[in-house]
């Protein structure tokens, strides 16, 4: 998954950096207040204070402390412990009080201490591997291709799994913390990009890598010139870019008074945030966050003039009577940046339409019309709402003929689902239970369409069968074999993390950097 779309955990899991700065005094302060824990660093703090240094802290629940307590002694970070307790809620935690010159080794503790928390799969970076993995048996697939690596993190959001993506002389490779993980992603990423979906996928991150080159280009500054990125939902916000950095801006208003003494609504720039520098990742990330990121130029933007010396943007005199026809303008241009695409799968479950308990009669006239996108399992049928119309005329011909508009309603409420029993009329659950009494619950208190599940469980099931292996290729269908093609030319190497092999990763990453600024 991109930079910009890496999964955020739960408040509770998380290390929380509070950005107040403790001087010696306040640190003595919340020691007698809380309860001095132990001493370790103690003399570190108040020394680095004395010498006009400054601190800063992190707050841990108190069951995930002791873990922090022995990622902070492994890096060798002198730090002052305080309990503290929540007047509100009783929650107990606890402060972990560190010098601000070891902030940098302090954001290294919290990614892997985050990474500890999360059960999911994380890209980290090579340095935070080598630190979660040294001296340990590890995994390594060479050769993957750009459209490979996005369909990759896809992928492995599925699993457990750590792993660091850097370059190698033919593309792009993955090391990761289990073989028996790797390959599995592996199997389903080949899975992912084979078939006509797959191809459909692959066209997708190949337009999606050329906007995004196209629109880092067209944003690189210009001495001189204002480029701008506007919200095509809510064009009040937008970023500037020139040759001294990025500036976020939001356009407000608030109420001052006039002349005449009256009170009138001034408008403004409310907030404007400088960026110095050109940093790409942060351009795409705070472009994204506008939602529909437009770029335009000078010209094209007339609610804006320029920029004043303190990046605040200068808005036009007639910026109030100008925004309604300009936002309704920008209604209609396509973003020039968008999220990287997530492949389709065959079936998603708002895309297929289920009904239930239906005839014998019925289901042996539906299953004559040997309709292929049609499932039937038992009493259940399912299929997808591009066949909507075709079901409908069958249903109203074969379920609801000869009945009034109220009378069909009830009908169909009686044998539609959405995949609960929930969604069935009431007088159909009495009737169901008085069966259940009378027969001994013969359908096991289901509360699923058999055939819609089954319709959402078909990919899951190929990709398994894949993951087993020893099947014979003439049992699987094309989208599967083509994917054994592709898994047949992604060897997979054992090997140990050491800091030698850190370094090697490094270096090949530096070499594709120079070659891609080459490229560029």
């Amino acid at each position: 998954m991109d930079n910009i779309e890496m999964r955020t955990l739960q408040e509770t899991s998380r290390v929380v950096e509070k950005l107040a700065d403790f001087a010696g005094s306040v640190i003595l302060q919340l020691m007698q207040k809380q309860g001095y824990v132990e001493k370790q660093g103690i003399r570190a703090l108040l020394e680095h204070i004395r010498r006009g240094g400054t601190t800063l802290t992190s707050v841990v629940s108190d069951q995930r402390a002791e873990a922090f307590k022995e990622l902070l002694k492994k890096e060798h970070i002198p730090y002052v412990e305080i309990e503290h307790v929540d007047p509100k809620t009783k929650e107990r935690s606890v402060f972990f009080v560190y010098r601000d010159c070891d902030r940098t080794g302090v954001k290294e503790v919290v990614k892997q201490f985050e990474i500890s928390l999360d059960q999911a799969c994380h890209e980290v970076d090579v340095d935070t591997f080598l630190a979660m993995m040294d001296k340990k048996p590890c995994a390594a697939v060479y050769g993957l291709t750009r459209a490979e690596v996005y369909a990759f993190r896809e992928a492995a959001k599925e699993y457990h799994l750590d792993y660091c993506m850097v370059a190698d002389g033919s593309g792009y490779a993955v090391v990761g913390s289990d073989k028996g993980a790797l390959e599995k992603v592996i199997c389903d990423m080949c899975y992912n990009l084979s078939g006509e979906r797959g191809k459909a996928y692959e066209r997708a991150l190949q337009e999606y890598f050329q906007s995004q080159d196209s629109f880092v280009e067209r944003m690189k500054p210009e001495a001189g010139r204002v480029k701008y990125i506007v919200s095509g939902k809510h064009p009040q916000n937008f970023l500037t870019v020139d040759d001294q950095g990025i500036t976020a801006h939001s356009i407000g208003t608030r109420q001052e008074r006039g002349a005449d003494g009256t009170m009138k609504d001034v408008v403004y720039d409310v907030r404007h945030v400088t960026y110095p520098g050109f940093d790409r990742e942060k351009l795409k990330t705070l472009a994204l966050e506008l939602q529909s990121p437009v770029i335009l130029s000078q010209e094209e933007f007339p609610l804006v003039t320029g920029l004043s010396r303190t990046k605040e943007a200068v808005l036009s005199a007639d910026f109030v009577e100008q925004y309604g026809a300009f936002k309704k303008q920008m209604e209609s241009r396509r973003a020039d940046l968008t999220r990287v695409p997530k492949r389709k799968p065959l079936y998603a479950r708002e895309d297929v339409i289920g009904y239930s308990n239906i005839p014998i009669d019925v289901l042996q006239k539906l299953i004559a019309m040997d309709l292929p996108q049609v499932y039937i399992d038992g009493s259940d049928v399912a299929y997808p709402k591009e066949m909507e119309d075709v079901m409908r005329a069958f249903w109203e011909q074969e379920l609801y003929s000869g009945l009034s508009q109220e009378e069909k309603e009830r009908e169909r409420e009686r044998y539609e689902s959405g995949g609960t029993i929930q969604d069935r009329s009431k007088q159909n659950r009495v009737d169901r239970e008085d069966m259940i009494q009378e027969c001994g619950n013969p359908i096991q208190n289901r509360e699923e369409n058999a055939a819609l599940e089954y319709m959402l469980s078909i990919e899951a099931v190929e990709r398994s069968v894949l993951r087993a292996g020893g099947v014979q290729p003439e049992l699987l269908n094309e989208v599967q074999k083509e994917a054994m093609e592709r898994m047949g030319k992604k060897e997979i190497r054992e090997q140990t993390m050491s800091r030698e092999m850190a370094k090697l990763l490094q270096d090949q990453m530096r070499d594709r950097r120079i070659q891609q600024e080459i490229e560029r």
